[in-house]
């Protein structure tokens, strides 16, 4: 006896191609399962909408997203390599959001990732707020030798990208609005 032998000819499964579930492909759904249906139709409406975006906002997604990532990892391993205290002689506000950012960088990258128009906003407020921390606790040092504080990992490659952040995080909230319109009308 094979598999779906017992299945009457009128409840019988029929393959539905990847193209009835656009953007998910190698996915092999039974057309008879109605609430699978509908969830992976609602997973593709609520997904990243790729091709949707203009060019230079899948690049600044993309940068966005990588940026918020490695930041989260530059959180964790100070924290795996210094121990919970690695923050403790930095100010209690600084301490405070070094540990939200825990929460809020992935937050930011998801919400980016999935062209939410917050997430642009979102990921603005976030920036600004962790480089006043970081030149807060690094003003002292900054001061006496600039030239420390030039590298490819510190200060100089956080600036860059909160202003990058910064200036393309109402463009991009503006694109993904656009996009929400959209996917919402139809």
């Amino acid at each position: 006896m094979r598999v779906g032998d017992n299945i009457p000819p009128t409840e019988s499964p029929r393959y539905v191609s990847p193209r009835a579930a656009p953007g998910l492909a190698d996915s092999r759904f039974l057309a008879g399962d109605a609430p699978l249906q509908l969830l992976v139709r609602r997973l593709y409406s609520v997904g990243m909408h790729w091709g949707e975006r203009p060019r230079w906002a899948r690049w600044a997604t993309v940068v966005f997203v990588v940026g918020f990532v490695e930041g989260l990892g530059s959180h964790v391993r100070d924290v795996l390599v210094h121990g919970p205290h690695v923050y403790d002689g930095w100010p209690e506000p600084s301490r405070l959001l070094f540990f939200a950012l825990f929460v809020l960088d992935p937050l930011i990258a998801v919400l980016v990732a999935f062209a939410r128009p917050f997430g642009p906003l979102l990921g603005a407020v976030g920036m600004t707020a962790d480089l006043t921390a970081n030149y807060q606790g690094n003003w002292d040092g900054l001061l006496h030798d600039p030239l420390a504080y030039v590298g490819i990992v510190g200060l100089l490659p956080m600036t860059l990208f909160g202003l990058f952040v910064l200036a393309t995080a109402l463009p991009l909230h503006r694109a993904f609005r656009k996009i929400t319109r959209q996917t919402i009308a139809v």
